[in-house]
């Protein structure tokens, strides 16, 4: 009987959850796995408990004190309702996130009407094929293809690079007194391109606007390996960037200039310099560099670069002539705050990259900027207040 009886109540409980799940993903792009488990026990408590005292302290408003001690009571209820929830949001797998296109959303929707209209089981099963998305997101990049982007995290930086199989992070954004760009801007873009493990996080160097968001990423998704310049400088177990040191993989070579062993005193002239290529297209990912660490890659074999991230956001201490004359960039990516206190990039530093026929673009301006490469060239450029153009982005210097 008490089976039976707690089949009564997980039934009903777990179709809720299944037949709501299109819904819970196209609003809040997530689903709480253990919803059936909690609402177990948190549906009796706030049904029996919870609002039948609140609403008995709204009946007897004419007995002041009776009614506050009432809704105190409440209070202590949930508080106490509150640490079994607290402590289940933390088991593994207690959430489910998916942004969903519209196509996967409604492929979705037709399975969960299918599980509840079909008695049969073998038509259920074939419904299951609905929920495919929430398991199977391919990225379409092909052997010896990637994708860069440049996130728009404000003044600081952080770069996602993506090849048919991997996923590498360069460096983690920005965190002031409410913002964190680890939270609020990486995660949700590693969400939403499906990215659940990262392969290699480097942290160039770790001043606050490159390693801000690291422990919130560190927190919420697996990452492989964590280099960086100094790992001495972090809590979290890295190992270091060496010069020479490379690796490769879906056909990109990815491999360190900078620093060697022995690392400048300069927090910025320690910064990991990375350069990415396959077959015809290379980028260089410098970090903060200036320009006495600029000057000792001038003579670097694999220094000339299609596309380079300015190094030190366009700080008058970076980006020399000599130095932009050697890699010799198409494109010129300029990872900066709107209207940020440096005056960054400086007027300078951009006309030396345009002085040597570099396209420059700027995340304040463009926000983030996403290129997809073949193994051939350099298919598309996106910026994303382009492509995304909303009201809020129109008119906004009026």
């Amino acid at each position: 009987p008490k089976a039976k009886g707690l089949k009564k109540w997980f039934i009903p409980q777990a179709a809720l959850f299944v037949g709501l799940m299109p819904f819970t993903f196209f609003w809040f792009h997530q689903a709480p796995l253990w919803s059936p488990l909690s609402n177990f026990f948190a549906i009796p408590m706030m049904s029996f408990a919870v609002v039948p005292v609140v609403l008995l302290a709204a009946f007897l408003s004419w007995l002041p004190f009776l009614q506050v001690l009432l809704l105190k009571g409440s209070v202590l209820i949930l508080k106490g309702l509150w640490i079994p929830l607290e402590w289940m949001s933390h088991w593994p797998m207690s959430e489910m996130i998916l942004y969903a296109s519209a196509y996967e959303l409604i492929l979705m929707s037709m399975a969960v009407a299918g599980l509840f209209l079909f008695k049969d089981t073998p038509s259920r099963l074939l419904c299951l094929f609905g929920f495919l998305p929430l398991w199977f997101h391919p990225n379409g990049i092909s052997e010896g293809g990637l994708d860069l982007h440049v996130l728009d995290v404000g003044q600081g930086t952080a770069i996602v690079v993506q090849t048919q199989h991997h996923t590498l992070l360069f460096d983690f954004g920005p965190q002031y007194a409410s913002f964190d760009a680890g939270s609020q801007i990486i995660l949700p873009f590693l969400n939403y391109h499906h990215i659940h493990t990262i392969d290699k996080a480097v942290l160039s160097h770790s001043d606050m606007d490159h390693r801000g968001g690291l422990l919130s990423v560190l927190e919420k998704k697996k990452v492989q390996e964590l280099i960086t310049s100094n790992p001495s400088a972090i809590k979290p177990k890295s190992i270091p960037c060496l010069k020479g040191e490379s690796f490769e993989w879906d056909g990109v070579r990815f491999e360190f200039l900078h620093p060697g062993h022995i690392l400048p005193k300069k927090t910025n002239n320690q910064s990991c310099v990375l350069k990415i290529s396959n077959e015809s297209v290379s980028i260089l990912l410098p970090g903060d560099i200036e320009q006495k660490i600029e000057q000792t890659l001038l003579n670097h074999p694999s220094l000339k670069a299609d596309l380079i991230v300015v190094p030190h956001h366009g700080s008058l201490s970076s980006s020399s002539e000599a130095f932009i004359k050697a890699v010799d960039p198409k494109y010129a990516i300029v990872p900066v705050g709107y209207k940020n206190r440096y005056g960054f990039p400086k007027d300078p530093v951009v006309k030396r990259y345009e002085n040597q026929g570099a396209q420059l673009l700027k995340t304040d301006e463009e926000g983030a900027i996403s290129i997809s490469i073949s193994k051939s060239s350099i298919k598309k450029i996106c910026s994303w207040r382009k492509e995304e153009n909303g009201i809020w982005l129109q008119n906004e210097d009026n």
